[in-house]
């Protein structure tokens, strides 16, 4: 604490040695400039604050403005680059405005797949916004299988493509012949000669393609899915004989509910055939003979017991398991072919296959049977019965003897043990 100032004496008073007082006057004046110098640094205090505060602002300002102009030209350099999202764009664009498939949108993303290519193809088709939406699903369908299977290396290969042409145009009776028999065989013959053999292309009347047959055009590729974009009229599908045709059979195969036929042996085809050949319900003919398929045969065949006549799995060397008793179900069959497979396991013929009146060829070589049913005896049409390499245990029933129909056949010249062939292991 400061000492408190001495009062001085009346002596030091006359004398003038005593400190003079402060007078009130400057008391006054000295606190006044006291107040100023507070004020002064408040003042101050709050300019500084305000300096900062604004310097910050500055800062912060800048600092956005550079952001932006950084993202401005991340912008501007990106315009100028090669888009990706362009492609996603068109191809959302294109399957929503021609509403095409779940299945093809995967394959799209890749502008080299036949899919890609045939998008490309349609969105340069001039004419295009005229047609319906299955006279576009009809064309990329097309334009896609083409892509797919090799169509630049085809033999006959026509005007596929062609802008200025219908696609009914396209392919020509010079492709699919003009013989019958080089068409179709017996079973369809006559609705060949209503529908191909005086046709000028291979559509009906509404324009919708019906026929589609390339045996042995040179063709090279797998089969698309988008074949069943053609569903709604494809009758018949021939591939055979091309030799590198490969790949599994796509099982949008069973989309196609009016196919009936489907021909594609002597290919590459592997893999299993898909069941979804069971959904082919108007299904007459199934040749998919001379393939290295692996796996088992569909049991889902003997789904087609109300059209299926035709059945040819022959020489499918890949094909394991027993044979499905299914196929016993199939009571319009008149043809069964599958011999030559590397089935190990025992198969079974069963009683079933009594009903199957209209059989009149069973060629069944290399597969080993547990035995041959009595029931056999029943098949009163057939003209051939072939169990070479089977080995079967047991004996022959004394009811196959009385299949007189392998007698009074047209081939009857012919001695009987071409048509009845068993091997029997006793």
């Amino acid at each position: 604490m400061p000492s408190a100032r001495p009062v001085p004496t009346e002596e030091q008073l006359v004398q003038g040695t005593a400190e003079p007082m402060p007078s009130r006057a400057s008391t006054k004046s000295a606190e006044a400039d006291r107040q100023c110098l507070r004020y002064f640094m408040m003042a101050l205090v709050v300019f500084a604050a305000l300096s900062i505060g604004f310097g910050l602002g500055v800062g912060f300002e800048r600092k956005t403005t550079s952001q932006d102009n950084l993202q401005s030209t991340t912008t501007a350099i990106d315009a100028t680059a090669p888009s990706t999202m362009a492609p996603t764009t068109t191809i959302e664009w294109a399957t929503e405005k021609w509403a095409l498939p779940n299945f093809t949108i995967p394959a799209l993303e890749n502008p080299e797949s036949p899919q890609a290519r045939a998008l490309e193809w349609l969105l340069n088709d001039p004419k295009m916004d005229e047609y319906p939406e299955w006279k576009v699903h009809q064309r990329f369908a097309l334009v896609t299988f083409y892509y797919s299977m090799g169509g630049d290396q085809w033999t006959l290969q026509n005007d596929w493509l062609s802008y200025d042409l219908d696609e009914c145009s396209w392919y020509f009776k010079s492709l699919v012949g003009s013989e019958e028999d080089t068409i179709l065989s017996g079973i369809l013959q006559g609705e060949a000669s209503e529908n191909v053999q005086f046709a000028d292309s291979c559509c009906d009347a509404n324009g919708r393609y019906v026929y589609m047959i390339f045996t042995e055009n040179n063709m090279d590729g797998s089969l698309p899915p988008e074949i069943a974009l053609l569903s709604s009229s494809l009758a018949v599908l021939e591939l055979g004989s091309n030799e590198n045709v490969y790949g599994s059979i796509p099982t949008q195969i069973g989309l196609l509910t009016n196919l009936k036929r489907f021909y594609s042996n002597r290919n590459m085809h592997t893999g299993q055939m898909p069941s979804e050949i069971g959904q082919l319900t108007a299904l007459v003919e199934l040749e998919l003979g001379y393939n290295p398929f692996t796996g088992s045969l569909p049991s889902e065949i003997g789904l087609l017991s109300n059209s299926l006549e035709f059945i040819s799995v022959r020489r499918c060397e890949g094909i394991t398991g027993s044979l499905p008793t299914e196929i016993y179900q199939l009571t319009n069959l008149h043809t069964l072919y599958v011999h030559g497979l590397s089935s190990t396991s025992m198969s079974e013929i069963p009683p079933e296959v009594g009903r199957m009146t209209k059989l009149g060829s069973f060629v069944a070589t290399d597969i080993p049977f547990s035995s041959i049913p009595s029931e056999m005896g029943l098949l009163t049409n057939m003209f051939m019965l072939n169990f070479w390499r089977c080995y079967i245990p047991g004996t022959i029933p004394s009811e196959l003897f009385q299949l007189t129909s392998m007698v009074s056949h047209p081939l009857s010249s012919v001695p009987c043990s071409v048509f009845l062939v068993l091997c029997v292991k006793v």
